[in-house]
Parts: C-alpha cells; structure tokens; sequence
C-alpha cells in the first residue's frame, strides 16, 4: 500500500531524470506496483517544451524509500547483477601454465603478426606484378582472418597448439 506524502516526515530525493514525461510515468508506475510512492517533478514544463527544457522529468521518493526504489528501478533496468559481477582483472586472459596435451612447462607464444607481414608481403609484390592489387588487397583481408583465429600458443616440447 502506498502511503501518502507528507513533506515534513518524509524530505523528497531525486532518483533520476528523464527527458520526456512518458518514460518518467513508466517508472513511477513501476515503483507505485512495488509500493513506494513516487513523485515528478517538473513533468508540466518538459510536457509542453520537450525540447526546450534542459530540466526533464524528475522522479522523486521520499528519502526512506530511495534505497528500495533505486534498487527496483535497477531490477527493472537490468543492473541489479552489476554488484555481483566480478571484475574483468580478475578473469584476464593469461599465459597458460602448462601445455594440455603434455603437460610441459615449456609454452611459447606463436608469431602470428610477423606470419601475416611476410605473407602480406607477398601478396602484394605478387599483386603488383600480375596487375591486380584489389585481388591482393581481399587475398590480405583473407589472410587476416587466417591469423586472428590461429592458435596464439604452442608447446615448444610436443609441438601441439591451442
């Protein structure tokens, strides 16, 4: 149940702000279905100027509700699993320890920018001679992709690439 608004109990708090009144009605319907009630603030003057008004619709709660209604508004926008996300330091991509075929600590990365220079090298001396550098240039683009997807390790031991 919503209960009603009084000013001198309950301070107002701007949660956000919206640029039209109808994306700020969506949200203060969303947080009265929840219970908490919601205020706008300005909605009248961004109603008639849109694009005018630097102000926008602001939605409001009583200072005792803000917590629960950012939270609800952040269920409903998709970031409530922003907290509990790890961050991306923690799943960096690493040098393998060891290989998974062998087992070996010996592990070296393969050269694939120096492959794809002398290979473009080649293409385009072949390209200039034969007259037709915008096969060579598509031959290039192929052989870029050739390079991105191969293997970034190798086992110096057995040889196997991952």
């Amino acid at each position: 149940m919503i209960t009603a608004y009084n000013p001198r109990r309950m301070p107002l708090v701007t949660l956000t702000t919206f640029r039209n009144a109808h994306d700020a009605q969506l949200a203060k319907a969303v947080l009265a279905d929840e219970g908490v009630a919601a205020f706008l603030g300005d909605e009248n003057i961004t109603s008639l100027a849109p694009y005018t008004s630097p102000m926008g619709v602001k939605l409001q709660v009583a200072s005792e509700d803000a917590d629960r209604a950012e939270s609800i508004l952040n269920r409903i926008a998709g970031l409530d699993v922003a907290e509990q996300a790890t961050a991306s330091a923690q799943h960096a991509i690493r040098h393998p320890e060891q290989c998974p075929k062998c087992g070996s600590a010996d592990i070296r990365r393969t050269r694939r920018l120096t492959g794809f220079l002398i290979c473009a090298a080649l293409l385009i001396a072949v390209g200039v001679a034969v007259e037709q550098l915008i096969m060579a240039f598509y031959l290039i683009m192929a052989v870029c992709i050739f390079f991105l997807v191969a293997s970034p390790y190798r086992c110096a031991d057995c040889g196997h690439r991952w």
